[in-house]
């Protein structure tokens, strides 16, 4: 139950911030939190050969702020982001982006989708599968430069807890064991989080859950924290400075030393065609005409699909064959189709009647075509638009059974999701007992290389489909532009920015 209203709750909440340009349009400056980076989307280079790729040109000095110089780059970025890292979701492109700037993990993922490690040196897994043990290295410091301790990585996970039970960060850490005795209160810490010493944290599992090393890496584990004076702790490749406006470099040999944090309110394109930016996200009616330098889709890590919950399988799979996905993806506010799977029709098993349940805002014309595609397949249709607390609740005590679902996060691939698609589980959406699904679920859990498991995500997925559950229609993104001879600026699969790509 928890994670249906997380699902329709928190995902839904993440479409009304609109993904478009999400949390850029307006709100304060940015403070200084962020996270782990992630999957690089490779590319980059010098594009005319002129060996300046990494270079920016001055179109004069900001007012109030450090002179530009070529190893600074600019950025679109205001925001209304707390700060927090685990407020930088899935939809929230500008403060991912300067949260994976901040702040880091205890890992990461490679450019191959393999983790690799974050703040921590090295790893190591107990014969049971439930132990892992992870290790800092000597000297580890924060942005401020103070030490940063085992004790401090636990701390920045236990403070999740205060974001409630529902919360998407707070329902995946279940895997760990006494985490939910944690938020729940009944526990003054988590036993599953032991800081060993000042370099060691032990994390031990409830069960064998072996997608431990991707969920860890999520932009939303960003280790942070406060100093006793208020300060917020990064630990990532930048830090603050006493300018909002700039961040600077840790180490101070880095080819991109300081980074401009522009405002603004919707106005990306204009900013980047007038050369005050090097990267902005663009408004959903800019053309990108203007933008002087590259235009890249960038997938976020949200996505929807239509789930249908009948006792008959044949009336469920012959109703998701009536739906045009194509057609669905076009109502979606910058969404791209999900072409990751479709079924053959079958109108002799079509039921009679159904209602479609849909949430009022962004997802509305969903819910209408989706309405408007089952009536002129013969089905009557009546359609109930809510408000979003009442579609969760329509959802969560099971009145709703043709609805849209959106997932943040991506697929089916750490706890929350898999709880979702688990049949006869606590958090099953879908609430149709399944075998072979059963069993898709537990080996994906055991699955120990990330490839292998991969392969069995996308024969879950497919399995949903084929079982009449769940539709894919769409996957969000957002369109960017980057300035002249930037094209080694780069943004990874998880939505926060590469400048590895960069040289002096």
């Amino acid at each position: 139950m928890g994670w249906r209203r997380l699902l329709v709750v928190v995902a839904l909440s993440l479409i009304a911030a609109g993904c478009s340009t999400d949390l850029l349009q307006g709100g304060d400056e940015p403070d200084e939190a962020a996270d782990s980076p992630g999957a690089d989307t490779g590319g980059g280079g010098d594009a005319d050969g002129d060996g300046d790729s990494g270079e920016v040109v001055d179109d004069g000095a900001p007012d109030g702020g450090p002179e530009l110089t070529t190893r600074s780059i600019r950025l679109a970025i205001g925001t209304n982001w707390s700060g927090d890292p685990a407020d930088a979701g899935p939809a929230s492109v500008g403060a991912r982006l300067v949260a994976g700037l901040l702040h880091e993990g205890l890992t990461a993922i490679s450019a191959d989708g393999t983790p690799k490690p974050g703040l921590v040196e090295r790893w190591f897994v107990s014969d049971d599968r439930l132990q892992w043990t992870f290790v800092l290295p000597e000297g580890a410091s924060d942005g401020l430069g103070g030490a940063l301790t085992a004790g401090d990585v636990k701390a920045s996970f236990e403070r999740l807890a205060e974001r409630g039970p529902f919360d998407q960060l707070v329902v995946a850490l279940g895997v760990v064991d006494g985490w939910n005795d944690f938020v729940a209160g009944d526990a003054s810490e988590v036993a599953g989080f032991d800081a060993v010493d000042d370099l060691t944290l032990v994390i031990t599992l409830a069960a064998p859950y072996e997608p431990i090393l991707e969920l860890l890496a999520a932009p939303g584990y960003g280790v942070t924290g406060m100093t006793a004076d208020g300060r917020i702790r990064t630990t990532g490749a930048y830090r603050a400075t006493d300018d909002p406006n700039w961040l600077e470099a840790v180490d101070p040999t880095a080819v991109v030393d300081r980074i401009e944090l522009v405002r603004s309110d919707g106005n990306g394109g204009a900013l980047l065609a007038a050369g005050r930016v090097d990267f902005a996200v663009l408004a959903s009616d800019d053309t990108g005409a203007d933008v002087p330098g590259d235009v890249l889709r960038q997938p976020l890590d949200v996505r929807v699909g239509i789930a249908v919950r009948f006792d008959d399988a044949a009336a469920r799979l012959a109703t998701l064959a009536a739906l045009q996905a194509a057609s669905l993806a076009r109502t979606v506010p910058n969404g791209s189709l999900d072409v990751s799977g479709t079924l053959e029709a079958a109108p002799a098993s079509l039921p009679g009647a159904v209602t479609v349940h849909v949430p009022a805002g962004e997802l509305e014309p969903l819910g209408v075509e989706v309405a408007a595609q089952l009536q002129a397949a013969g089905i009557e249709v009546s359609l109930i638009v809510l408000a979003p607390p009442d579609f969760a609740a329509a959802v969560a005590n099971g009145e709703a059974t043709v609805f849209p679902m959106v997932s943040a996060g991506g697929g089916w691939s750490q706890s929350a999701g898999l709880a979702v698609a688990d049949p006869g589980g606590a958090d099953d959406v879908f609430g149709v007992q399944a075998e072979a699904r059963a069993a898709l679920v537990d080996a994906i859990l055991a699955e120990p290389d990330p490839a292998e498991r991969a392969a069995l995500v996308n024969a879950l997925e497919r399995l949903l489909l084929e079982e009449g559950l769940l539709l894919p229609v769409a996957i969000f993104e957002v369109r960017v532009g980057v300035g002249e001879d930037m094209n080694a600026l780069r943004i990874r699969a998880d939505g926060t920015l590469d400048l590895s790509l960069f040289t002096g």
